[in-house]
């Protein structure tokens, strides 16, 4: 009896963590914020209007972890236009929705039809041999790439080894081009210097990163069978 009640078990205790992540899954927002304005889809559904006809993100990793976050645009002339002589509608432009969303030192130039919005996220993690971890998860929310190009620079020599597989390595940098429109899968970009040393040390890290992360969600989970179960 005991034999044919534990498959049964592990198949709930599998449906419950399916569930429990499922459901409590963030709505999706644009890592870059100027850029999701051409998306009509986007989130919010109350974003301003504007006419974006190419846009990107820059991603730079400095020294000490910091990230520098730099966004471009090029707009119709109608919203330039509008930019320069509407101050409100500048502001909701500027601070559109983005996965960054308590920006430090948010700074905007409008120079004829380009939109340059630039500010600092969540800083990058460091450790020891050279390795950094940048990570697209910077809130609560699920981040997602639409229909522009981003790209993520590590600090000084160091190349990016461990990417997500939507993106590729461009010159040690990883970058997601234009035709690339989803939400992201694994959200972290380890760099480490150049070489099969970097490369290995890249790997450690980012296998004890996906474990940590399997090991929380399991506790989650199990916690939460464990309170449905005690009340019941």
């Amino acid at each position: 009896m005991r034999r044919s009640v534990m498959p049964l078990f592990a198949l709930l205790f599998v449906i419950v963590i399916a569930v429990s992540v499922g459901s409590g899954a963030p709505p999706p927002v644009d890592v870059c914020g100027i850029c999701g304005l051409a998306d009509d889809e986007g989130y919010p559904p109350d974003q301003p209007d504007a006419t974006i006809r190419n846009s990107s993100l820059t991603v730079t990793v400095g020294d000490d972890g910091t990230t520098r976050w730099v966004e471009t645009a090029t707009v119709s002339e109608e919203t330039a236009e509008r930019l320069r002589r509407e101050e409100r509608y500048r502001q909701r432009v500027t601070e559109s929705t983005r996965i960054v969303t308590r920006p430090e030192n948010l700074t905007a130039t409008l120079d004829g039809q380009q939109l340059t919005v630039q500010y600092r996220g969540k800083s990058a993690t460091q450790y020891p041999g050279g390795v950094t971890v940048f990570d697209f998860d910077q809130s609560s929310y699920q981040p997602s790439i639409g229909a522009y190009r981003v790209t993520v620079r590590g600090l000084g020599e160091t190349v990016a080894h461990r990417i997500p597989d939507d993106s590729e390595q461009q010159n040690g940098m990883a970058v997601w081009p234009t035709e690339v429109t989803d939400n992201l899968g694994r959200t972290t970009v380890v760099f480490a210097p150049s070489g099969p040393i970097g490369a290995g040390l890249a790997y450690i890290i980012e296998t004890r990163l996906r474990m940590v992360v399997v090991g929380l969600l399991l506790a989650s989970a199990t916690v939460g069978l464990g309170y449905r179960l005690t009340a019941r």
